[in-house]
């Protein structure tokens, strides 16, 4: 950075000097018309001035952007420039304050006049468009010059494209089809810098100006003198007291005031950062940058190679292992994120069951405490499910000398039958071996669960029914047609209860059921109906009858108190004969009475 501030501050110098030695070349008038007597005696205003002044403290002024160091707005939106510091020079003398507003274009402030009072910085030539414009004293004088885009001839212009700032006067002789009309003088530059326009005219603080902040690199400017230009502010409307007012403070501005003005609005110049001046100024630093990033790619990728290789040796290996055996061997790679599957394991899953079984392994990496020794495996065991079976998943973490794992080497072991067999002796242990309903052991495990989790709010139902002179149909017909009788019996259940009702056998020809949220006893008593009912149609030729009993569940109870509270109402049925429900809501140790109508249902 060093460099490029070297460079920026010679080219300031530079400017700098230019600008002092324009002064001493110009004449004295150059500064506009100053008082003898210097800016410290008394302005003079009259007593019309200053009640003026008391009656209009803000006016509101115009600014053109891009007429730097004349009048420019600056990255932050802040209006500075000559304009602007003569601007706080007659704020301060006269007490007048000023609010500004920057327009992109003279037509826009033609436009806006009605609203305005003062055009801050406006030269003679820029005012023909501008009606009933009063002009103040001249606070600058400049010589105008031209410029021209270095691949024109400057001795041959007649046929060349001028670029023009919109609201300036045209130069004799020249065809309105070779005018280029541009907003701001910036924007004029920046056309003939680019080729869009051949020349242009304009004064030499403008021109200088933007050329060192812009990098103008195919400007060429020739000091011949076009025209003269002054610029005062303009009055957008006629009055005479304002205009005496500005005149009088800028009159006031002594020579030396004026010169530290514009030495300090031509140097202060914003030079942007761009791609072309980065690698001016750091071209070298940037090649060799580049040249060590380069090696050190080289070096990465041959230590890359050099790995890879000695991966494909082991992977040689792991291929002739699962062509030997039964088994499904795969290796992982975290660092490139690859999932290698041997062509045994390829040839039977499919895409979807592979992505389930990489998943499975990315998921053995998670961090293991305590940490593993340097270059030692670390065995996981797990299980894989996908759509070809069940699958125990071996792995063995390999990790490098810095604890990272270098490599994850594993197998699958088809072990879907083994669990299907195990599933198969798990429900055949919670199932009854005759009707395949839920034994009594399950039965009690399924309600105290539900029993746990119930709340208050919800009425359950525990139903307890018992077949009628069952043990007369094993007498005359015999066990197996009692065996045929209790099955079609529990197929009678399972379509009369609901899928989330708990059906089970709990012993010889007693069947209980648990029904989760009932919405109301009568629907417990219409259920008891509709068994009694169909149970009679079970086995064709025998008459079959069940009783039923039943008792309501708002509390958490203990399963043996809603079985023994279910007992007695089943024995209350039975006692007043065959095909008989009661259907009680009092826990045991009550006698269950009926409470508002008969506990007991009447088979219809």
């Amino acid at each position: 950075m060093s460099l490029f501030r070297l460079k920026l501050t010679k080219r300031l110098l530079i400017i700098f000097s230019l600008a002092v030695l324009v002064m001493q070349l110009l004449p004295q008038g150059t500064f506009a018309y100053q008082r003898s007597n210097g800016a410290n005696d008394v302005l003079g205003l009259t007593p019309q001035e200053q009640e003026y002044i008391a009656q209009n403290s803000v006016l509101r002024a115009a600014v053109l952007r891009g007429v730097a160091p004349i009048m420019y707005v600056d990255q932050t939106g802040e209006v500075k420039g000559i304009g602007k510091m003569v601007l706080d020079e007659i704020t301060a003398t006269t007490g007048l304050q000023f609010d500004l507003q920057v327009f992109d274009s003279i037509q826009q402030i033609v436009e806006k006049g009605q609203d305005l009072d003062v055009f801050l910085g406006v030269a003679a030539a820029y005012t023909a468009g501008v009606p009933d414009m009063e002009l103040s004293t001249p606070f600058l004088c400049s010589n105008t010059i031209i410029y021209i885009h270095k691949s024109v001839d400057p001795a041959d212009l007649a046929d060349k494209t001028i670029a023009m700032v919109r609201g300036g006067t045209v130069p004799a002789g020249i065809p309105r089809a070779k005018i280029a009309y541009f907003d701001t003088r910036e924007a004029a530059l920046t056309a003939v810098n680019n080729g869009h326009a051949d020349y242009g005219y304009g004064n030499f603080y403008s021109i200088s100006y933007y050329t060192l902040q812009n990098r103008y690199r195919n400007l060429i400017t020739i000091p011949v003198k076009q025209d003269k230009r002054e610029y005062c502010l303009g009055l957008l409307h006629q009055d005479d007291l304002l205009l005496s007012i500005v005149n009088k403070a800028i009159t006031a501005i002594d020579v030396d005031k004026m010169q530290a003005i514009i030495l300090t609005a031509t140097t202060s110049v914003n030079q942007e950062l761009t791609f072309d001046m980065f690698l001016e100024v750091y071209g070298a630093y940037v090649l060799l940058a580049m040249l060590v990033i380069i090696i050190l790619l080289i070096c990465w990728l041959n230590s890359h190679l050099r790995s890879r290789a000695i991966l494909q040796v082991q992977n040689q290996r792991y291929m002739i292992l699962a062509a030997l055996s039964n088994e499904f061997l795969f290796e992982y790679d975290p660092a490139t994120d690859n999932f290698t599957l041997f062509q045994h394991g390829l040839d039977f899953f499919d895409e979807d069951c592979i992505e389930v079984i990489s998943d499975a392994v990315k998921k053995t990496l998670v961090p293991t405490l305590p940490h593993p020794k340097p270059g030692s495996a670390c065995k996981n065991i797990s299980t894989v499910v996908c759509e070809k079976g069940t699958f125990r998943l071996i792995t063995d973490n390999v990790y490098t000398n810095d604890g990272q794992v270098q490599a994850v080497i594993g197998k699958l072991v088809d072990v879907s039958q083994e669990m299907a067999e195990k599933e198969a002796l798990i429900t055949r242990a919670r199932l009854d071996g005759l009707t395949g309903l839920y034994n009594a052991t399950t039965i009690r495990e399924l309600v105290e669960a539900r029993l746990e989790q119930k709340n208050s709010n919800t009425l359950d139902a525990f139903l307890l029914l018992d077949a009628d002179s069952f043990k007369e149909i094993n007498d005359k017909l015999g066990h197996y047609t009692g065996d045929q009788v209790l099955k079609n019996l529990a197929k009678t259940l399972s379509h009369i209860f609901r899928a989330t009702d708990i059906i089970g056998r709990h012993g010889g020809d007693e069947f209980c059921i648990y029904m989760e949220k009932v919405p109301s006893r009568e629907f417990v008593e219409n259920k008891c109906h509709q068994l009694i009912n169909s149970v009679r149609c079970t086995v064709e030729g025998i008459a079959l009858s069940v009783c039923v009993g039943a008792t309501l569940v708002t509390d958490k109870l203990s399963y043996e108190e809603i079985f023994r509270t279910a007992d007695d109402a089943l024995y209350l049925a039975k006692g007043r004969g065959t095909a008989q429900a009661v259907v009680v809501d009092q826990p045991r140790g009550q006698s269950p009475q009926p409470r508002g109508r008969s506990p007991w249902l009447v088979p219809r």
